[in-house]
């Protein structure tokens, strides 16, 4: 539509002062005419604007113009129905996440990451700040408060733990070791650590 607007204008304009030519620079386009001899005539802004107001070429810009809001509108509406759809969505992702995590919970099966379920074994560090560790049972651990709760894996002893996470390292799910790893192994027939490189 508005390259057509385009033509028409320059032919307008060449009724009016002769042969036009259309020169374009990049994104840029410029009118160029010759009346007489070789002098470059550049329509004015005046005759551009008398040109757009004449009734017929402003009743075709209108309708341009009125088709580009209606499809401006339109995408407008869809964006926000998406937005609208998406945001229900995760709205009742969360309340089911939320369901099966207080089933978890209830059934004594929840976990967080780093968290071990009852008879998992874990490196305690029973005094904070010793280097001193033994192995010890979960009995139990409380979600809320970070606490848990131990036992002594050595079998002549019947001491109970309560420690909170940052003393308490789950074992398992250990990751590929390599050569020069610095770790701690526990003592043949004892429950202590000894820290040990690979």
């Amino acid at each position: 539509e508005m390259v057509a607007l385009h033509q028409d204008y320059v032919t307008h304009v060449e009724s009016k002062i002769g042969r036009l030519e259309v020169v374009r620079n990049g994104n840029e386009i410029r009118v160029l005419g010759t009346q007489s001899g070789s002098i470059p005539i550049i329509p004015t802004t005046e005759e551009l604007i008398a040109h757009i107001r004449e009734p017929v070429e402003l009743g075709r810009i209108e309708a341009i113009q009125d088709e580009t809001l209606q499809q401006a509108e339109e995408k407008v509406a869809i964006a926000e129905q998406t937005c609208r759809l998406v945001d229900n969505i995760c709205k009742r992702l969360d309340a089911d996440l939320e369901d099966m995590k207080r089933h978890l919970q209830s059934a004594g099966e929840f976990q967080k990451q780093g968290t071990a379920k009852p008879n998992d074994l874990a490196a305690i560090q029973v005094n904070p700040g010793s280097p001193d560790w033994i192995l010890a049972k979960v009995m139990s651990h409380d979600v809320q408060t970070g606490m848990y709760r131990l036992s002594d894996e050595d079998i002549e002893s019947n001491k109970i733990f309560h420690l909170p996470e940052s003393q308490v390292v789950i074992l398992g799910n250990l990751k590929n070791l390599s050569r020069g790893d610095t770790v701690f192994a526990v003592y043949p027939d004892t429950t202590s650590f000894y820290q040990a490189t690979v």
